[in-house]
């Protein structure tokens, strides 16, 4: 007598793309252990914390601070009101970006606040860059209306 089979399923889902789903689904728990600790720090350290993925920044927030020194530091500003509130996120608060915030906070006379955000999502936010138009510099080119005559 044959035993019954079970029933044959149309989709069939390989062990490498199981293996894959397992892989990432570690990686986002890992990822969200790792954003909670970095909170905690960040309070303990009296530092704000933000999660920058899913976030708006806005494109004015991107002309604040140069793409160079943003990606040099691995700081991006995400929040800018002028002559209210500067928010600035970094995975790691340095000298160098201590000094980046007194600065921007002298010369756009606002105040700023330095939140702590992992470094996954501070490269995230980095990737608004290109949204902001480069400025292209170019000669400027003189032409006199003695030119323009002699060559009509």
């Amino acid at each position: 007598m044959d035993q019954p089979q079970p029933p044959q399923s149309h989709v069939k889902i390989s062990s490498d793309e199981k293996a894959e789903e397992l892989k990432e689904k570690i990686h986002e728990m890992e990822q969200k252990d790792s954003e909670e600790l970095l909170r905690v720090n960040a309070l303990a350290l009296g530092l704000g914390y933000v999660n920058l993925r899913g976030h708006v920044i806005i494109e004015e927030c991107y002309q604040v601070i140069p793409e160079a020194t943003a990606k040099q530091l691995l700081v991006v500003c995400f929040e800018f009101s002028r002559h209210h509130t500067l928010k600035i996120a970094c995975p790691v608060y340095t000298p160098e970006i201590q000094t980046l915030a007194k600065t921007l906070s002298e010369e756009l006379e606002t105040p700023v606040h330095m939140y702590l955000s992992s470094r996954e999502s501070v490269e995230y936010a980095l990737h608004g860059y290109i949204r902001v138009p480069k400025v292209i510099p170019f000669e400027t080119v003189e032409i006199t209306s003695d030119q323009i005559r002699s060559a009509s």
